[in-house]
């Protein structure tokens, strides 16, 4: 879910048309999200020396991490999973001192499975591994069971791998059972992920910019193959974040309006 737009800043802070009526299909956030949130994380773990009282009784609780995230519009590869109405999403990550990360994931949803089934509320629950080579390049693999309560015909796998150096990020998608149809889909995604300088804007600080350009390969059981675009500006304040998006298709999965062009606004807090 992304959106481009002005945004406000102060320094000092911070899924397819093969299923039924709806024609959502069940796809889930941008996977590279988990892999920042477990990267920043282990970040943070490994250069905080000192403990408070509560990790001195319980020295795990530094390895958990979480998010909570309001967003106008749940949108993901282009399409959207809640029928283009806000969505509330939240995360909880465990990253263990080897860089393997545990992470569960959910948001509400609306659109029908493919035996009619209406899909209300995601889960996804992941398990990856995360590292960084120099101050340049870091790459996250992970494996994926994205989980829609009340829908079991939409649940499937997916394996997932983000590289990124300096600022030029890849990601692939795969999965072996697409959409639950027993045939293969590979998602290609690639573009700019930006920490923009300060100096560049006026002393703002802590502002991100993304632009990517995907392709989904999708058997015709899953519908129609098609290229997404996704344009994102995201500044942060402590450890909340604010975020504007524009996002759009080719329209060649014919699912109008949910694969149309779309401004999308979020709100989150890093815990």
């Amino acid at each position: 879910m992304k959106k481009a737009l002005a945004l406000l800043s102060v320094c000092t802070m911070f899924t397819p048309s093969v299923f039924a009526d709806s024609g959502s299909e069940p796809v889930k956030k941008d996977p590279s999200q988990t892999a920042n949130a477990a990267a920043s994380h282990s970040s943070a773990s490994a250069t905080d020396s000192s403990l408070t009282n509560d990790d001195a009784k319980y020295p795990w609780l530094k390895n958990l991490s979480g998010n909570l995230t309001f967003v106008t519009n749940y949108v993901f590869r282009g399409i959207s999973q809640s029928s283009n109405l806000p969505a509330t999403q939240g995360s909880l990550t465990y990253t263990f001192p080897i860089n393997i990360y545990l992470n569960i994931w959910g948001s509400n949803v609306k659109f029908l499975d493919s035996h009619g089934k209406n899909a209300t509320v995601e889960l996804d629950t992941i398990i990856g591994y995360h590292n960084t080579y120099g101050d340049n390049f870091s790459y996250d693999l992970s494996f994926a069971r994205y989980n829609y309560s009340g829908a079991r015909f939409a649940n499937y796998n997916e394996f997932n791998a983000v590289a990124s150096y300096y600022f030029i990020q890849l990601t692939l998608g795969y999965s072996a059972d697409v959409f639950n149809t027993h045939q293969t889909g590979t998602y290609y995604n690639g573009g700019i992920n930006y920490d923009i300088p300060s100096t560049w804007i006026y002393g703002v600080c802590d502002v991100n910019f993304l632009a990517t350009l995907g392709h989904y390969s999708l058997p015709v059981a899953a519908g129609n193959s098609y290229n997404d675009y996704n344009i994102q500006v995201t500044k942060g304040f402590k450890n909340y974040k604010v975020a504007a998006q524009w996002t759009s298709t080719n329209g060649r999965q014919h699912n109008s309006p949910l694969d149309g062009s779309q401004l999308i606004a979020q709100l989150g807090v890093d815990f």
